[in-house]
This record gives structure tokens, C-alpha cells and sequence, in this order.
């Protein structure tokens, strides 16, 4: 029988990655471990696969997008071909989904044990222990991921300043009582925190005390967002506006950090019977391309994709090539008043994306909100 790393992993009650890590002579293995897994290889007649060994030849010039998958399947945004990153970035490009339940960390020491990829580029949230990923080899360049461990190449947006400017416009707009809902994968580590910054920074601007007990964090389960967010929002945020409703301290606008959970609470409310934004207005974060085709347009801060992607591909260049970011680089998105972004390279190795607001009908000025009785 053909004796493989499974085989040793059970015979030493440690994961494959730690197998491979140990057979392959690399860190993050104790030196008990490592004796452990090598005297059980031997005695279990492990014979390294010669295939493997071929395809890690064939393969070294490769990159790897890894993004993490529910059982929603929103992708967080459309890539481009193959061919055209191929094209532009002279190497080979996989795009690898790890589902959400799947242990990230051991999933890619896998794939690294076995093909050694240039790059890993991670794309949206990834679900991980921050700690974990110094046991990778590889570069690693995080896109848009909130959760991205510090000290790694990053593509992010400007949160801070996004969040700054959708509760100005909500301000603006005669809001004072404006409610934040965020996510939480564990109930502890809220996401988003930046834009949390900046929704603060623009109640100091005027004149607005912050109220912690109006930011409110629910815990999702991201295998499953959308029913476990629906779920959450119904029995925590929807009770909270019925009671307030009755009180001075009723809120005329939600601030949700995320579009993809603002589609939620605005399906949760509607279906409680309060419309928005007649009842109550709607912010979100993203301007991600599915908030097109709802009935109601959402007020957002948009992230431009293309901008994003463009960064992406001077970014993984710069990586290939062991060079540092270019400190300012020419955006392709046209902004509403016409002008164009301008990526910021805050350190050698982040970029900063100027987003800008996209007016939506989830927003009313206060005036026009008529207040459930």
C-alpha cells in the first residue's frame, strides 16, 4: 500500500502540515517532532511522490489568490482572467477557494510543501489566526482584508477617511442619532475597526458626543453570512429600534460597515414593517457591484475595484522583484466630480485606495423620515 503524509499524521497525531514541514527540513517544527515524524516515516515505508516532486519542479513560478468560501458564494470581487494576470505578471496564476470550515494555515502549508509558490495573495477576510501565517514560507499580500496580520504586504482601502465621510454625510443630512453595526467572526474581534475611527472622528468634527452603546457588534457565522447575519440582526438590532422607537433617543440612521450586511438589516427591517428610508435611513461600506441591483440603492462609500486590482498587480510585480512599492501611483477610476485616485504607499510595503461616496436612496435627509409611532 502506498504509505502517505495522511498516514504519518495519524501515526503521530500531528496535522499534515506538520509532516510536511518536518520531512521537508523547515521551521516551525520542534526538534521531538521532527525526530517523531521521520523515524515513523521510515518505519511506515514512506517513499516521497516522485509526481509531487515533478509538479513542484513545474510549478515554482506560480502564484496562488486564496480566497475563503461559505455557503453563500459571494465572491468578493470578480478577478480578471487568468490569461490577462498571467499576461501582464509573467508567471503562472491559480486562484485557490479554502472553505470557510477548513483550517487555512494547513491547507496552504500543503500546497506549499508540494508546488512552493512564489506568492500568496489573499483577497477579502481571511478568517485566521494571525500567528499562523509566520509559518508560511511565502510572501503573503493582503487585498481588502480587514483581518490582515500586521507586518505583511497590504492593499487596503481608506477606511478611516470613508468612515469620516459617510457620517458626514449622514450629519449633514440632519442625523445626530446615527447607529453602527459591524460584524464579528468570535464575538470578540470586531471588524472594521477603522472605520470606526473615522465615524468617531467626524462625530468630534461636530459637536457630536460618541456613545459606545450605540455601536454594535453581532457575531456571524461566515460559512453561513447570510442567514446567521439575518438571523443575529433580528434578534438583536431589530429589537433594539422597536424599543427606541418609543423614546427620545430613537436613532434616524444606521451606519453598517459592511454592504453586504447592510443588505440584511435593510431585508430585517423591511419585513418588520419598517421601510427604508422613510422610517429609517441606511448607510453602508464597499460599493460592491451586487448593491446595484437591489430595489433601493445604497448610500455607500465605494471601494473602487478596478483601482484596487490595479494596485494589486504593481504591488505583486514589486514582490516578484523584491523592489518596494512606488510611493504614489495613477488610478484608472473616475470619480462623480471627475477627478481620479491616487494609490499612497504609506510604508514600503501598504497601499492606501481613495474610495468616494456613492449617493443611494437608502439615505433621506431627516426632514423627510417619518418616525414609526
Amino acid at each position: 500500500m502506498h504509505v502517505t503524509i495522511h498516514d504519518i499524521a495519524n501515526a503521530c497525531h500531528v496535522s499534515t502540515a506538520t509532516v510536511s514541514r518536518a520531512l521537508n527540513n523547515k521551521p516551525g517544527v520542534s526538534a521531538e517532532i521532527r525526530e517523531l515524524v521521520i523515524k515513523s516515516a521510515k518505519e511506515l515505508g514512506y517513499i516521497p511522490d516522485s509526481t509531487a516532486r515533478s509538479m513542484r519542479s513545474r510549478h515554482r513560478d506560480c502564484v496562488y489568490f486564496v480566497i475563503r468560501s461559505g455557503n453563500d458564494d459571494e465572491p468578493f470581487f470578480m478577478l480578471p482572467s487568468h490569461e490577462a494576470i498571467e499576461s501582464r505578471l509573467g508567471v503562472e496564476v491559480r486562484i485557490h477557494t479554502v472553505s470557510i470550515q477548513e483550517d487555512l494555515i494547513e491547507d496552504l502549508s500543503r500546497i506549499e510543501g508540494m508546488y512552493a509558490p512564489l506568492l500568496f495573495i489573499f483577497v477579502g477576510p481571511c478568517l485566521a489566526e494571525a500567528s499562523g501565517f509566520s509559518e508560511l514560507s511565502a510572501p503573503l499580500l493582503f487585498i481588502a482584508t480587514d483581518d490582515a496580520p500586521a507586518g505583511y504586504f497590504q492593499i487596503m482601502s481608506d477606511d478611516a477617511l470613508g468612515g469620516e465621510g459617510v457620517t458626514d454625510s449622514l450629519i449633514n443630512a440632519g442625523h445626530q442619532r446615527i447607529e453602527v453595526v459591524t460584524d464579528s467572526a468570535d464575538g470578540t474581534r470586531i471588524n472594521y475597526r477603522d472605520r470606526i475611527t473615522g465615524y468617531r472622528k467626524s462625530l468630534d468634527k461636530h459637536g457630536i458626543k460618541f456613545d459606545p452603546s450605540i455601536v454594535h457588534a453581532i457575531t456571524i457565522d461566515y460559512s453561513d453570512y447570510l442567514a446567521s447575519s439575518e438571523q443575529e440582526v433580528r434578534s438583536r438590532i431589530l429589537p433594539m429600534l422597536q424599543y427606541s422607537a418609543h423614546t427620545e433617543q430613537s436613532p434616524t440612521a444606521i451606519f453598517v460597515l459592511s454592504d453586504f450586511l447592510a443588505l440584511t438589516v435593510m431585508k430585517v427591517l423591511w419585513n418588520a414593517g419598517l421601510q427604508v428610508p422613510r422610517d429609517i435611513s441606511i448607510a453602508g461600506f464597499g460599493g460592491w457591484t451586487l448593491t446595484k441591483y437591489t430595489p433601493i440603492t445604497i448610500h455607500t462609500w465605494v471601494q473602487p475595484v478596478p483601482d484596487i486590482l490595479e494596485a494589486a498587480m504593481i504591488a505583486i510585480s514589486c514582490i516578484l522583484q523584491s523592489k518596494p512599492f512606488p510611493k504614489t501611483l495613477a488610478l484608472p477610476t473616475k470619480h462623480p466630480d471627475g477627478s481620479y485616485g491616487t494609490a499612497v504607499a504609506v510604508t514600503p510595503t501598504k497601499y492606501i485606495i481613495p474610495g468616494y461616496m456613492r449617493n443611494g436612496q437608502s439615505m433621506a435627509p431627516l426632514k423627510a423620515i417619518d418616525k414609526p409611532r
